[in-house]
């Protein structure tokens, strides 16, 4: 009895370690359905998506805690921001991203020189302070290189182009810092 009560116990206590494992690997993936309450057909996209052939959503599935745009042009244009699995919607979709989380609450201000990689998505641009390929800042040789490391990096965040960049030198190397990217 003891034996069992103790194997009990332990499997309840692997439960929450296994719904957060699913819950991490599932981040940055948003699940359509043709259907309502999660049924028919579906469609799974992960990370920005153009040119999706057309598709109706009848039903949403997001990870916990994550917001995304549904956008009814092929290129992030008429976006419903959407903050959490619905069973019961009507989207055409041609175009999905991810939302990118603010890098403080309103009203906070960071001082001077702190630096993050996080980015600041608003409706119609999203902002990179310190922006980052496969964990690292990126690094540049001159202006040139700088605007093309810009625009590459909007355009992988489903944006069209950069309509601002900076050069920050630190240590004697210049990496690219401060980039608006917009539609337009």
């Amino acid at each position: 009895m003891v034996r069992m009560l103790f194997g009990t116990a332990a499997l309840l206590a692997l439960l929450p370690v296994q719904a957060m494992a699913q819950d991490e690997q599932s981040r940055g993936t948003a699940t359509m359905f043709a259907k309502g309450h999660f049924e028919g057909a579906r469609r799974t996209i992960t990370g920005p998506t153009t040119n999706i052939p057309p598709f109706t959503a009848r039903s949403i599935r997001l990870p916990a805690g994550e917001e995304w745009d549904f956008c009814i042009g092929n290129t992030f244009s008429g976006c419903k921001r959407v903050s959490a699995s619905d069973p019961s919607t009507v989207l055409s979709v041609r175009s999905a991203r991810p939302a990118a989380a603010a890098v403080a609450k309103a009203g906070t201000v960071l001082p001077p020189g702190i630096i993050t990689s996080q980015s600041l998505r608003g409706f119609a641009s999203e902002y990179f302070v310190a922006p980052e390929r496969d964990g690292r800042r990126i690094a540049v040789q001159d202006e040139n290189q700088a605007r093309q490391e810009a625009d590459t990096l909007c355009r992988g965040a489903g944006w069209q182009s950069a309509s601002n960049h900076a050069i920050q030198p630190v240590n004697g190397v210049n990496y690219l810092a401060d980039v608006l990217c917009v539609q337009k």
